[in-house]
């Protein structure tokens, strides 16, 4: 029988570091897998390192692998994402608009062909919102 050797049993924050971005609703999965996405912040990063990142529309949640990182880049696996969706929503089911959190402004129905912005003043909730974009699809 093998024995795990003492000297690879560590805690976790030895071994590694967890980061946290709070992200725009603007970027999407694939920014996040963009090697580039990364470059101002690649040289604090190292292989194996954990990065949580939570949309500020309250959108989304993931969990990405630091596959590799050097100076200028950080290569990523997702190992969790976690869509946070209200059941019924239309926002959710129309794909030829969506809706992001945006800080100082509220919820914004953005365009998905051009992500051209569809109204000038926030709406206070998602629910407005995907009221707002039943009117564009009528």
């Amino acid at each position: 029988m093998s024995v795990l050797p003492k000297s690879d049993f560590n805690l976790a924050r030895a071994s590694h570091n967890t980061w946290f971005i709070s992200l725009s609703d603007v970027y999407t999965k694939e920014d996040l897998l963009n090697p580039a996405f990364y470059a101002h912040v690649a040289e604090k990063v190292r292989p194996q390192d954990v990065i949580r990142v939570v949309s500020k529309g309250s959108t989304f949640f993931a969990e990405l692998f630091v596959l590799s990182a050097d100076n200028n880049s950080i290569k990523v696996s997702i190992m969790r994402w976690v869509d946070f969706k209200e059941n019924g929503d239309e926002y959710e089911a129309n794909m030829d608009y969506r809706v992001k959190y945006v800080a100082n402004f509220g919820y914004q129905v953005v365009r998905s062909s051009d992500k051209k912005a569809m109204n000038d003043v926030g709406f206070g909730t998602k629910k407005e919102a995907a009221a707002y974009i039943a009117t564009l699809v009528a």
